[in-house]
């Protein structure tokens, strides 16, 4: 509301020049601070035109005198990093210490999601992690190498008095793996008995070593995927 003038109403539209664009994403903000802040950070280093009405209203103006209109793109391109992560792996499964390392590989989608109560969007974070460890359990040294397949997602919602704010993540995966090979220090016939029952105990064992792969890797991924999308709500706010 413009000082004066009781019963202007100042809605602010902030269109997106790009003829590519066809989806876009309507904001509703209640605070005109709030809404600037939010174009301000949405719209850095994009072209943008502000086009400010007035119109003189009989009746009191709307509880949200500000909309702002936000293609997928420009969302996208506020993630749009691919995602490359290595971390130490040191844990223990069904007995055998495994030692290693993990890389992650990503790509972040954004999807704006309709809604007639708020604006939302979804944030997806697909790609895969693959480690190569080594296994130890007993005389028996255990190369491996896991493949782990991921989609995790976030719902991201708008509210006019407190930002945007992030629901629970969902993820599913797949893992597979393959062992690149046993060893054991031991020699001769010892040595043809030991390898032959490691690779009995370990292809009995996969499905319940993969699972357990899979949830460890679920757990990182999920850890990792709230505090980038934490960081960069706050970034908004």
């Amino acid at each position: 509301m413009i000082s004066g003038q009781p019963r202007i109403f100042v809605p602010i539209l902030i269109l997106f020049l790009s003829g590519l664009i066809s989806e876009r994403w309507t904001l509703a903000v209640g605070r005109g601070d709030l809404a600037r802040s939010a174009a301000a950070v949405l719209t850095a280093g994009h072209e943008t035109e502000i086009v400010v009405l007035r119109q003189a209203l009989p009746v009191e103006p709307p509880g949200f005198p500000m909309v702002i209109r936000v293609s997928s793109e420009v969302l996208t391109r506020r993630i749009d990093k691919p995602v490359e992560r290595t971390r130490n792996v040191r844990q223990v499964i069904l007995g055998t210490q495994v030692t290693g390392l993990a890389t992650t590989l990503g790509k972040y989608q954004v999807t704006l999601v309709p809604s007639e109560k708020r604006a939302m969007f979804k944030v997806t974070l697909t790609g895969r992690t693959t480690s190569r460890t080594d296994g130890r359990n007993g005389p028996v040294v255990i190369d491996t190498t896991t493949a782990t397949d991921f989609m995790a997602a976030k719902l991201i919602a708008y509210d006019p008095d407190h930002g945007f704010y992030g629901g629970q993540t969902a993820i599913t995966s797949r893992t597979n793996s393959r062992t690149n090979g046993v060893d054991t220090a031991r020699r001769g016939f010892v040595k043809r008995i030991i390898l032959r029952k490691a690779w009995e105990q370990i292809e009995a064992s996969r499905h319940q070593a993969n699972e357990i792969a899979r949830r460890d890797t679920e757990r990182q991924i999920c850890e990792a995927f709230d505090a980038a999308i934490a960081n960069h709500l706050a970034k908004l706010n």
